[in-house]
């Protein structure tokens, strides 16, 4: 018959302590951009605000593929930039590739901190002309 015990009442039992939460990075409340509309290899000033200070906040580039919205996208290769941010409004300054296609391009934007949370990328749509 059955003594009421099971494996796991044989194995010993370990207390841990609380975990404590990882705190999140500094949230990116906004992003705008100067002009919806640019040339490749012109620069492009990104306005964000944050909620507190960052050690960095990084914008990357991305190709939309799809005909509506920005469903799908493609990383532009070597896009990636990074800044110190302060709490409030911030001013980025993005060089477009020269060889960018023409076409609707998406720019992200958020923040990292050391032994932080990932928050959410905050972004702006626009236009690569001719």
């Amino acid at each position: 018959w059955n003594s009421g015990t099971t494996v796991l009442d044989q194995k010993p039992f370990e207390i841990s302590g609380p975990t404590i939460a990882v705190p999140p990075a500094p949230r990116v409340l906004s992003v705008s951009l100067h002009r919806k509309h640019f040339q490749a290899g012109r620069l492009v000033r990104v306005g964000y605000r944050l909620e507190r200070r960052a050690d960095h906040a990084s914008a990357a580039l991305v190709r939309c593929t799809t005909r509506r919205g920005c469903a799908r996208s493609q990383a532009v290769l070597h896009s990636a930039v990074s800044a110190p941010g302060q709490a409030g409004r911030n001013t980025l300054r993005y060089h477009l590739p020269a060889k960018l296609k023409p076409g609707r391009y998406r720019i992200a934007v958020w923040t990292t901190e050391p032994d932080h949370r990932d928050q959410l990328r905050l972004s702006a749509t626009f236009r690569v002309v001719r």
